[in-house]
């Protein structure tokens, strides 16, 4: 058990890294300036209706109204902030939004055009664009995959060997996923679906 390359030693140093080089891909693709700008851009809007009761009053008229929305809410009533390296909370916070999206842009418009919010307007021409709305579907599916292994790091009596071999199971899943035309056929297929909730059309970034 106690063997440098095949015992407890060598298994916790393996799954370490496996983890930290999960952690470092990500930290590393989040910093990318499309995915950057869409994270930041997510943090502003859910700053504007989390700090204001008036906001969000406005976002949950259109939330009642909107029954794709809601249904895809499953019972959240606002959007969900973005926390630095808690990929769980970043996961939930691109889910909500994604669920809400023409929620939120409803909102933003109404913000605009009929209180004189002079940030709304700009948010929801940022939102419109095609790069930004696929940035958020792939976002969130690749985050998704990580929820698992993010709660089971968290726990306090997390079994590093159980953790290690999730670790090796998540990356696996990635890469199949990558080299799959499928998937990212799937995923330009729900950035289409959702763009034409606000009739935005398919564009090159």
């Amino acid at each position: 058990m106690a063997g440098k390359y095949r015992g407890v030693q060598a298994r916790i140093k393996e799954g370490y890294l496996e983890q930290s080089i999960l952690q470092s891909s990500i930290i590393h693709a989040c910093k990318e300036p499309l995915i950057r700008n869409v994270m930041n851009t997510l943090q502003e809007i859910a700053f504007m209706f989390d700090f204001s009761a008036k906001k969000l009053g406005i976002f949950k008229e259109h939330l009642a109204n909107d029954n794709t929305a809601k249904d895809n809410m499953e019972g959240r009533q606002k959007l969900k902030t973005l926390y630095e390296t808690r990929w769980t909370a970043r996961s939930e916070a691109l889910f909500t939004f994604k669920s809400a999206f023409s929620t939120a842009h409803a909102a933003l418009g109404e913000l605009s055009l009929q209180h004189g919010d002079s940030k709304a307007g700009p948010y929801q021409a940022a939102i419109e664009k095609f790069d930004f709305i696929i940035t958020v579907v792939a976002s969130e599916h690749v985050l998704s995959a990580l929820i698992a292994l993010s709660c089971l790091l968290q726990k306090k009596e997390c079994d590093l060997f159980v953790a290690a071999d999730e670790s090796k199971v998540v990356v696996r899943q990635l890469n199949d996923e990558r080299n799959d035309p499928d998937v990212w056929n799937s995923l330009y297929d729900s950035a289409v679906e959702l763009a034409a909730t606000v009739n935005t059309d398919p564009s090159m970034p």
